[in-house]
């Protein structure tokens, strides 16, 4: 009765079902409109250009983000504007504050919201499946300093700018994905999404298999999991935005195909993984 007990146990299975690629939407062109606060010449300009060419400045409009704070007091609710100080008087200061929370949330749960600091000019160029940001009519003054007066540059400046409500599938997994669309860096993108370096595309397909292979002997498959799901995060909301952007698809799918192949990886000592293909469907005896 014992071993009967153990075998059924030693049979028991684990399943997982892992997508072979993160389906991409329906392709949707950011409509010109959305560039044309900017300056009302941009109309004849194809919206890729515009995009690139706003990519150039990516590294510095992102950088100010990093210098952004909310005094206190913090707002117990979503308030329509918010009071902020962005260190560097000569930056190009953030236009809007995003109230970041997951949607569709279980009754009862209480969403958590993060504040994060955005540029129209970046938000509006990329998300096609939202609207164009509120006008942003910002309120900019230097804080008077409360001892001796310092440089421009190292006086803070106050600014009134509106609050924005985000709802995302995955909002702990955005940071990643506004960076990419600050500074359009796929290389960045890659870096955070695996834990080491992969061959290049000019090394071929064997050098990436073994390249997963060694992530699955480097790291637990509970580790890989929670690493395929980050990538999936950053998918969602992708998806929920309307990001297209080939670097962005393509670092998507390079990280996708990884993991999907190293957590199928079979390592000594470790549930042996068995693929089912009618069901898509990975198990684990």
């Amino acid at each position: 009765m014992k071993d009967a007990a153990k075998e059924e146990q030693c049979e028991a299975k684990v399943s997982i079902a892992i997508p072979g690629r993160l389906a991409r939407p329906k392709y949707k062109r950011v409509p010109i409109e959305k560039a044309l606060f900017m300056n009302e010449a941009l109309r004849d300009i194809p919206i890729e250009y515009i995009q690139d060419e706003l990519a150039q400045n990516g590294e510095n409009l992102l950088g100010v983000l990093e210098h952004v704070q909310v005094p206190p007091p913090l707002p117990a609710s979503i308030p329509q504007q918010i009071d902020v100080e962005v260190s560097d008087a000569y930056a190009d200061l953030p236009t809007h504050m995003l109230a970041v929370y997951k949607k569709d949330l279980p009754e009862g749960e209480r969403a958590v919201v993060t504040m994060l600091a955005a540029h129209q000019c970046v938000w509006d160029l990329n998300c096609a499946h939202l609207p164009s940001l509120p006008p942003s009519a910002a309120s900019a003054s230097v804080s008077a300093p409360a001892t001796a007066a310092p440089a421009a540059s190292e006086a803070p400046v106050r600014l009134t700018i509106p609050v924005v409500p985000l709802g995302l599938p995955n909002p702990e997994h955005f940071r990643e994905l506004l960076c990419y669309m600050y500074t359009k860096r796929a290389d960045e993108l890659l870096s955070e999404l695996l834990p080491a370096p992969p061959p290049s595309a000019a090394q071929g397909q064997d050098a990436m298999d073994r390249y997963a292979r060694s992530l699955a002997r480097e790291h637990e498959r509970a580790d890989l999991l929670q690493r395929m799901a980050r990538v999936q995060g950053v998918w969602r909301n992708a998806c929920a935005l309307g990001v297209f952007d080939d670097g962005l698809w393509a670092m998507i799918d390079l990280a996708w195909d990884v993991y999907g192949k190293a957590v199928a990886t079979d390592v000594p000592g470790r549930p042996t993984p068995v693929w089912d293909s009618s069901l898509k469907t990975l198990s684990f005896r």
